[in-house]
This record gives structure tokens, sequence and C-alpha cells, in this order.
């Protein structure tokens, strides 16, 4: 189902950490499911996702949680990031004022 593709992502994510015996602990970070990507779904413009750090906060027993924000991008737009690197993309990505949500007819950037 083309509505469902985003919470089968958010379930990816949450179980990237232990599939892939690593963890998120950058600020940022972009990944895609292949190389070179595939579509996140049949017939979906995105092909990778933009994950950071978008807030934390204390629990009562005294762990922090981070919370991350997923942004799904565009083949061009991972490109992009490779060629130029984080900072430039970071840049480009304000100055086209990519939104921070899913927008499915946002044009790419790149």
């Amino acid at each position: 189902m083309s509505w469902a593709w985003p919470l089968h992502w958010l379930r990816k994510m949450a179980q990237y950490p232990d599939n892939g015996d690593t963890w998120l602990g950058a600020p940022i970070t972009l990944i895609a499911d292949d190389d070179p990507p595939k579509p996140l779904y049949k017939g979906c413009p995105f092909s990778a996702f933009l994950l950071f750090a978008d807030s934390s906060f204390k629990r009562s027993d005294g762990n922090m949680v981070q919370l991350y924000r997923m942004i799904p991008l565009f083949a061009s737009e991972r490109a992009y990031e490779l060629k130029h690197g984080l900072k430039k993309f970071m840049q480009a990505m304000d100055k086209h004022e990519v939104p921070r949500i899913v927008d499915m007819n946002r044009k790419p950037f790149a």
C-alpha cells in the first residue's frame, strides 16, 4: 500500500541499530536501502532518508532519549551530499526551504 511506506520506514529505522549492529549517534545521517538506492516503495520519488537529531529529553530514570526526524530524499539530493559534503548539503536544504515533513509534491533541490 502506497500510503503505508512511512510507517514501514519508521519501523525499519527503529530496528536499524540492532539489525546493523550499530547505533544512531551522529547528529545527521543519510540512509539509503541499497547502492545505488532504490525507491522507498514502488512509484515513490524518494530513495533515501536524512535522519537528524531533532530534540532530546531526560527520562525519570536519568537516561537521555534522542528523538530523530526523518526526511525523505531524492536520489539527486543524496548524490549532491556525496559530491559536496554534508555542510553544503544542509545549506542547500535550508536555502531551498526543504520542508521538514513528508511532502510528496515537493521538487528536488538538486
